[in-house]
């Protein structure tokens, strides 16, 4: 009796570790794809379709996505995308990436009129912290809102009513915890860097 049971117990645990192993696939599998769809966005090169080919031959894994697709093609999201499905934290390069998604989405944006800018820009970072704002690590808000206030600054205040939006739903939106709700509210109101 016992022996089989143990073997319920094996069992269970296997199937547990096979789900696991399916579900990051699943998720490696939603980088590709998004992968592929910023390729296919871009202009159409013998790079570009080559790249396009090979996406589409295999499930690959994050690091060669990361050197040879993501980084390449400077497709900013999928980077943090893959850091974030790799569990790797490095600050530096969050900040970078984030900068990087910040700055693209202004440049994607010039020559529209001030609130459409704003708009796009709303939509990009909330889209984005529906995904990453769980944890701060991959979601900086403090530098988020350091970055807005330098670009508002450079851009003659495009952002600043952005800015005060962003705070906004970032202390209003959970999971963020007390502490980080706390000391966004003290920046604000006290101009604390």
């Amino acid at each position: 009796m016992y022996a089989k049971s143990c073997g319920s117990v094996s069992s269970v645990s296997g199937e547990g570790e096979f789900l696991h192993e399916l579900e990051e696939k699943i998720e490696v599998a939603r980088i590709q794809l998004s992968i592929l769809q910023g390729i296919q966005s871009l202009h159409h090169s013998q790079h570009t379709q080559q790249a396009i080919t090979e996406l589409n031959s295999k499930l690959m894994d994050v690091s060669q996505l990361y050197g040879d697709f993501a980084d390449p093609f400077n497709l900013s999201e999928c980077k943090l995308s893959i850091v974030h499905c790799a569990g790797h934290f490095d600050v530096t390069l969050i900040e970078s990436l984030w900068s990087e998604i910040i700055e693209q989405e202004l440049q994607s944006t010039l020559g529209n009129d001030r609130n459409t800018r704003m708009q796009s820009m709303r939509d990009r970072l909330l889209r984005l912290g529906k995904l990453y704002s769980r944890n701060d690590s991959y979601f900086p808000t403090a530098y988020l809102i350091k970055l807005l206030e330098q670009h508002s600054c450079q851009l003659g205040g495009i952002l600043s009513s952005f800015r005060t939006y962003f705070i906004k739903w970032v202390c209003l939106t959970p999971p963020y915890s007390h502490s980080t709700t706390t000391s966004l509210k003290k920046r604000i109101h006290f101009g604390v860097q």
